[in-house]
C-alpha cells in the first residue's frame, strides 16, 4: 500500500495542474461552497459531529494559475467551527449571507440554521430550528430559492416546505404523490424539479402556485423489475440523471417528456446509494463528474447530441480521468472496501477546480491537467 501510494504521488505531478490534500479528524458527511474562497464542511464520527468553515489555499485561487505542484496537509485553514447535536445529512449555504442550513440524519425531517463566524468570533452558532410537520422518518434535502433567502426542504413529494431563513416562517404543503426524493433543484427562478429516488421520474412545481399542484412529470421509461436508485443534477440546458447501475440520462429543459441521451458508464453500486453525485462542467455539459460508487471521482466525456436533437442511442462511455487520491493517500487504518467518496463539488468560478471528500475525512482540491474547460 505504501509503495503504491508513493508511486501515485510521483505520477500525480504530471496528471494534475493542482492537487491539495487535507485530512480532517472525522469522516465528511456533507459540504457546500460559502463563496469562491471558503467552504463549509460537516464531519461525524461516533457521537462527535462538527461543522467547520475552511478557507482554500490562496495559491490555488490565483488568477495566474501558477503550477502549485503537490502540497499535502497544509494551506487549508479553519475560519470557524462548532459541535452539532446530530450527524448532518445535507448542508446548503444561504446565498448572499453568512448563514448555512443543515438537515440532521435523523427520522425527524427538520432544518437547522447556523450563523457562520465573524471578525469577532470563530464560533458557528445555531440560530434556529424549523420542524417539518409532515415528517416521514427520513432526513430532508435542501435547495435555495434563486434570488431570495428562502429555501425548500423535504424528504418526499408530499412534505415539501418553503422556509424564510431570516424569520423562520414556514409553509408546508405537498402534492398527493408520496414518492421519496433523492435530489431537488431549480431550473429557473420559479421552477422546482425533484428526482424520485426509486424511479428516476422528474416532477416539477411552480413556486408561484401551490406546491400541491404538479406542473409537469417526466417518466423514466424503466422496467418495473429494474431496482435501482436515481439522483440528478440541473444543468444550463436541462437535467442529467444518474442511476446506481451506472446509467446516465440527459433530459432537455424544454422537452421533459423524452430522454435525449443515454449512456452506460459500467459503474455499479450494490449497497449504500446515499453518496451518489453527478455534476456537469458549466459551458461544457458533455464533461460529467461522477462519484459515490467507490473511493474515486470519475470524469466522463459524453458525446454531443445529434444536430437534429433526436434521442441518442444507449452508449457505453469510458472515463477520461479517474481521481484515485482518496484511496491512494488513505490512512493506514482505513479499510479499502469501506472508503467512499461522499460528494464532490465544482468551484463556483474556476469550474475545472474540484473539491472532493471521503468517508475517512480526506478533503482534496484538484484540477486535472487535461480538463476541457479552458
Amino acid at each position: 500500500m505504501i509503495d503504491e501510494a508513493d508511486d501515485w504521488l510521483f505520477d500525480s505531478i504530471a496528471l494534475y495542474q493542482n492537487l491539495y490534500m487535507y485530512d480532517l479528524q472525522h469522516g465528511i458527511t456533507a459540504m457546500d461552497w460559502i463563496d469562491d474562497k471558503n467552504v463549509c464542511i460537516a464531519t461525524s464520527s461516533g457521537s462527535k459531529h462538527e461543522l467547520a468553515e475552511l478557507h482554500l489555499p490562496d495559491k490555488l485561487l490565483k488568477a495566474s494559475q501558477e503550477k502549485a505542484g503537490l502540497i499535502k496537509n497544509r494551506d487549508f485553514h479553519m475560519n470557524a467551527g462548532c459541535y452539532c447535536p446530530h450527524r448532518v445529512a445535507c448542508l446548503k449555504h444561504v446565498p448572499n449571507s453568512r448563514t448555512i442550513a443543515t438537515c440532521p440524519d435523523t427520522e425527524a425531517c427538520k432544518i437547522q440554521f447556523w450563523k457562520l463566524g465573524t471578525d469577532d468570533t470563530d464560533v458557528i452558532r445555531n440560530i434556529s430550528t424549523v420542524e417539518n410537520t409532515h415528517s416521514k422518518g427520513s432526513p430532508a434535502h435542501i435547495t435555495p430559492v434563486p434570488g431570495t433567502e428562502n429555501l425548500v426542504f423535504g424528504s418526499h413529494l408530499d412534505n415539501l416546505c418553503t422556509v424564510d431563513s431570516n424569520t423562520g416562517q414556514v409553509s408546508c404543503t405537498g402534492c398527493q404523490r408520496s414518492e421519496r426524493i433523492s435530489s431537488m433543484d431549480f431550473t429557473d427562478s420559479n421552477t422546482l424539479i425533484c428526482c424520485c429516488q426509486e424511479t428516476g421520474e422528474l416532477v416539477t412545481f411552480d413556486l408561484r402556485e401551490d406546491l400541491t399542484k404538479v406542473k409537469q412529470e417526466h417518466t423514466n421509461n424503466i422496467s418495473l423489475d429494474q431496482k435501482c436508485f436515481w439522483t440528478s443534477t440541473v444543468t444550463e440546458f436541462g437535467v442529467l440523471k444518474l442511476s446506481s447501475t451506472g446509467e446516465v440520462r440527459r433530459v432537455e429543459k424544454h422537452n421533459w417528456s423524452t430522454d435525449v441521451g443515454r449512456w452506460n458508464t459500467e459503474l455499479n453500486l450494490l449497497s449504500d446509494f446515499s453518496n451518489l453525485t453527478i455534476n456537469a462542467l458549466p459551458r461544457n455539459e458533455d464533461t460529467v463528474y461522477i462519484s459515490g460508487f467507490d473511493s474515486n471521482v470519475y470524469i466522463f466525456n459524453l458525446p454531443m447530441l445529434s444536430s437534429m436533437g433526436s434521442q441518442t442511442d444507449h452508449q457505453v462511455s469510458k472515463p477520461v480521468f479517474k481521481h484515485e487520491g482518496h484511496m491512494q493517500n488513505a490512512r493506514m487504518d482505513t479499510q479499502a472496501k469501506l472508503l467512499t467518496t461522499v460528494t464532490h463539488i465544482l468551484h463556483p468560478l474556476q469550474h475545472d477546480l474540484v473539491l472532493s471528500a471521503a468517508t475517512d475525512g480526506s478533503l482534496h482540491a484538484w484540477q486535472f491537467n487535461d480538463c476541457t474547460d479552458k
